[in-house]
């Protein structure tokens, strides 16, 4: 399956069964491949069996992955749901947005910068709508935050930790469950009393790290 110069994937039926290794974003890269300045990958229902690899890999690239109440399989060891590094070629933007509305995400998440010092810092904007939950890490590729890139994490849905996680900010009008891990904002620790909706008296909330302020649309 190769998808040189074609920028842009879209899946929709409730009954599709789609097999990949794995999915590579990239702009140049042309295994499995979404091409272009700007990438994109869509899929509503049915399901993605990923057999071997990183269920999906961006690099060199800006790409969008928008998936709707998609069952995905993937039977790597590794466990990795996405990988955004900068392991491509130089001079191009390492940048994710994925977009789960209705959705069960699990894996490990990978937004790491040690690869190329010459290409541009990795990003990942991952939106959980209410109706998604994610159980899973966000890391670098050693699981620390000592090479993590940008990581901006707006959650409606739940989170479930099932490591330490690090991120850039967290937009929160969900649930994290720590599950037992430490969760890092902004190289801050995040608590659930400090998190929490009820203490604070706010329904929406956004944590930078530095501190909790309401959302534009808080509801006391």
């Amino acid at each position: 399956e190769r998808y040189e110069k074609a920028p842009a994937l879209s899946f929709k039926s409730s009954t599709a069964s789609i097999s990949f290794e794995f999915v590579v974003i990239s702009l140049y890269f042309a295994f499995k491949v979404l091409s272009g300045t700007n990438s994109s990958f869509t899929m509503t229902g049915g399901t993605l069996n990923s057999k071997s690899g990183h269920v999906f890999h961006v690099t060199n690239t800006s790409a969008e992955i928008n998936l709707t109440g998609v069952t995905i399989n993937n039977t790597d060891s590794d466990n990795v749901l996405i990988s955004v590094t900068n392991d491509g070629w130089s001079g191009n933007a390492n940048t994710a947005t994925l977009n789960a509305k209705s959705q069960t995400l699990t894996g490990k998440i990978i937004v790491s910068n040690t690869a190329n010092k010459d290409s541009q810092k990795s990003t990942l904007n991952l939106n959980l709508d209410a109706n998604s939950v994610f159980e899973g890490s966000i890391g670098d590729e050693n699981s620390s935050s000592s090479a993590l890139g940008t990581v901006n994490v707006t959650l409606n849905g739940g989170w479930k930790l099932t490591g330490d996680s690090y991120v850039t900010s967290l937009s929160n009008k969900g649930t994290v469950n720590l599950n037992g891990y430490k969760l890092y904002v902004n190289g801050k620790k995040y608590t659930q009393s400090l998190a929490s909706a009820k203490v604070r008296g706010l329904k929406n909330q956004t944590y930078t790290g530095k501190n909790i302020k309401p959302s534009p649309k808080v509801v006391l």
